[in-house]
């Protein structure tokens, strides 16, 4: 079924460019992409002197310097040879093709939304161990980095995008002084999840933004909060409350969490717009 998310993205259209179709493209290929880890040596840091970048002011302390995701769109694309997801989207003048593309290079408004909340409040990253789950610029897991966190993963569905656009980010963005260990996923949730339970993975805090817009893949994030959050820790999911088209939503989110009685769900941030954005907050119960 094809859908869209019906909201203008001014993030990711300044005027010079016209704006995609952002309608996803049904795909026939329910297959979904497995598991694999990117290492930060995959990249060359050469290629970072001399690139386009735009800023985030999430704070008046934090500001965030990322990659112009329409500079590494071109750069993926340019090759003919290449068969990546991201790709096949602009061939088809989408920004999500579900399980093919899932958007890692759209800068999403909750993700901002999300790690402008979590700059107000950096003692809750502060000496956490930290998943940021469908990352794509990793703005919120960057805030992490900044607030003191031990470690931040972060995990995206295209390895396009945790390689061209995701690490690069952090290299941009670590200072020189900094222990903080990061590690990058890519992948279905669902393989994240069998191939990360042996190794008894556990997180502190747990961000997620704009992905819960499918409500299929609800018990997936699920099981993941459930085998990866610590006892104590603390989930934030940032997302609109209707996505038109497909169900989802932060209300709709809420009621499925609710349902499974392994979690407290609250609204602890809301931002007033045309389609209003919430920030949900997450814990066990016990």
């Amino acid at each position: 079924m094809s859908f869209s998310f019906n909201f203008p993205d001014p993030l990711e259209n300044d005027g010079s460019t016209q704006k995609k179709d952002q309608s996803s493209v049904p795909t026939d290929n329910e297959s979904v992409l497995e598991f694999s880890e990117v290492q930060e040596t995959q990249v060359d840091r050469t290629l970072l002197t001399d690139v386009q970048t735009r800023t985030f002011e999430v704070s008046s302390s934090v500001h965030l310097v990322c990659l112009h995701s329409r500079e590494v769109e071109k750069q993926l694309t340019a090759n003919p040879e290449s068969k990546c997801g991201l790709k096949l989207a602009t061939e088809q003048h989408s920004d999500l093709i579900p399980n093919v593309y899932e958007g890692g290079l759209t800068v999403w408004e909750c993700s901002v939304d999300l790690a402008c909340y979590l700059a107000g409040c950096g003692e809750c990253l502060n000496g956490r161990r930290v998943l940021e789950l469908g990352c794509g610029a990793g703005l919120p897991g960057l805030v992490a980095i900044r607030c003191g966190a031990t470690s931040v993963h972060f995990q995206d569905y295209n390895p396009e995008v945790i390689e061209h656009y995701t690490i690069p980010n952090v290299l941009l963005n670590r200072p020189p002084e900094c222990t903080c260990t990061c590690r990058y996923f890519t992948g279905d949730w669902s393989h994240f999840q069998q191939k990360m339970h042996t190794k008894g993975t556990k997180y502190d805090v747990i961000l997620t933004a704009e992905t819960i817009y499918k409500p299929a893949n609800y018990s997936k994030l699920l099981n993941i909060f459930q085998d990866f959050l610590s006892e104590d820790g603390t989930i934030y999911v940032a997302a609109k409350s209707n996505y038109f088209g497909v169900g989802g939503g932060t209300q709709d989110f809420m009621e499925f969490v609710r349902e499974t009685l392994q979690f407290r769900a609250i609204v602890c941030h809301t931002v007033d717009a045309g389609l209003p954005r919430e920030i949900l907050k997450l814990t066990r119960k016990t």
